[in-house]
C-alpha cells in the first residue's frame, strides 16, 4: 500500500556513488505521507533503481574512511544539499538589530534592502516589522541562504554611511514562521 505521495515539482534524484547495485540513486522529496492521524507534509529519501521506488527499503549511507581519512564517498553530503534545495522556498528569516547610537532608521534602511533583495512585491510572501526600544525584528520568507541575505543587508547600511557593528545584525534561518508579540505593521 502507498502511503508517501511526492509532489511532481518536489522531486530531486541524486545519484549513488556507493555500490549499492547498477543504476541505483538516491530519490529526496517532499509530499503528503500518512500517518495514524492523517495526512503530513514530509521530506523522505527513498532509494530508487532503474527509476523505480524501492517501497520500505531504506537508504543507508556509508561511512568508511579511505586511509587518508576523507569519507569513501560523499552521497550523504549530496542528499543533503538536494534537501535543503527543495527546503529552501519554505525558509522563513529573521533579522534582528539594536538601534545606533546616531538616530538612523534601521528598519527603513533594512526594509528596504529586504524589498529590493526579494524582487517583485508578489515574491514578498510577508513582511513583519516589530521595532522596541531595545529589540528590533523582521521576519520574512525567502528562497535563499542567510549569508546572502547578510551580504545585502550590510551593504544597504553601509550604503546609507553606517557599519554592521553599528546596530549589531544578525541574519538567522527558521523553520517556520516565529510568532512574535506585538507585530509591526506589515
Amino acid at each position: 500500500m502507498k502511503t508517501f505521495f511526492p509532489d511532481r515539482q518536489r522531486i530531486r534524484t541524486v545519484p549513488t556513488a556507493a555500490d549499492h547495485g547498477p543504476n541505483a540513486a538516491y530519490r529526496v522529496a517532499i509530499g503528503s505521507e500518512e500517518w495514524d492521524d492523517g495526512h503530513v507534509r514530509v521530506l523522505k529519501v527513498q532509494l530508487e533503481y532503474d527509476g523505480q521506488v524501492q517501497g520500505r527499503r531504506s537508504p543507508s549511507f556509508p561511512v568508511e574512511e579511505t586511509r587518508d581519512g576523507f569519507p569513501l564517498c560523499d552521497d550523504f553530503d549530496r542528499v543533503v544539499e538536494a534537501a535543503e534545495a527543495l527546503l529552501q522556498p519554505l525558509r522563513w528569516y529573521m533579522v534582528c538589530w539594536d538601534r545606533p547610537t546616531n538616530g538612523k532608521d534601521i528598519g527603513a534602511i533594512l526594509t528596504a534592502a529586504v524589498h529590493k533583495l526579494l524582487g517583485p512585491i508578489p515574491r514578498l510572501k510577508s513582511l513583519d516589522l516589530v521595532q522596541r526600544p531595545c529589540f528590533n525584528v523582521m521576519l520574512f520568507e525567502f528562497q535563499g541562504d542567510a549569508e546572502r541575505i547578510l551580504k545585502e543587508l550590510e551593504l544597504a547600511l553601509k550604503a546609507d554611511g553606517l557599519e554592521p557593528n553599528d546596530c549589531r545584525l544578525v541574519v538567522s534561518k527558521c523553520w517556520r514562521r516565529p510568532e512574535l508579540a506585538g507585530r509591526g505593521p506589515r
